[in-house]
């Protein structure tokens, strides 16, 4: 199951749920977006969040101190 963004996900209070949220530094889902997510314990909903962050500028920075190309190009597009 993937979540959209900014829509709550009712998670189920007799199951077990295991939430992988992702991240700003490695995305694999072609969204180059920060993601964080937050579960309502009132509510029993998840909600995914995304938020640009300046992939251009961590990518001129990997380039800058040496490292592969590649690892700054992962950011750009995502994967």
């Amino acid at each position: 199951f993937v979540p959209i963004s900014e829509k709550p996900v009712p998670i189920s209070s007799i199951r077990r749920a295991v939430i992988v949220v992702g991240s700003a530094g490695q995305p694999r889902d072609r969204i180059a977006a920060a993601c964080f997510g937050l579960f309502d314990t009132e509510a029993g909903t998840f909600t995914s969040h995304r938020v640009p962050y300046a992939a251009d500028i961590t990518f001129e920075k990997i380039r800058a101190a040496g490292l592969p190309e590649w690892l700054g190009m992962r950011l750009l597009i995502g994967r």
